[in-house]
């Protein structure tokens, strides 16, 4: 699988990601290896409005370890979405 990944990887072409219009939340551990932080930054950065959480001591796999404290940052975000008027995305 992962180097299936890094195939795949290779022959993708930038993503328009200064086109997404949608609400984006970008949860990242600022210790994983496996997916540098410098893509959820330029990420970030190229999606307007986005807001960015960086989980400090989180690694890659902090959707098994630390799920309920990223469940919070997601349950937030909605909350505040739908205070704005802004439906969520499906």
């Amino acid at each position: 699988g992962l180097e299936n990944d890094r195939v795949q990887f290779a022959h993708m072409s930038g993503w328009p990601l200064e086109s997404i219009r949608s609400p984006t939340l970008i949860l990242h551990g600022t210790l994983d290896k496996d997916v540098p932080i410098a893509d959820a930054e330029f990420a970030h950065d190229q999606i307007a409005g986005s807001e960015m959480v960086r989980l400090e001591g989180a690694d890659h796999s902090m959707v098994a370890v630390r799920y309920k404290e990223l469940n919070a940052f997601i349950e937030a975000f909605i909350s505040r979405l739908q205070g704005a008027g802004t439906p969520p995305s499906p």
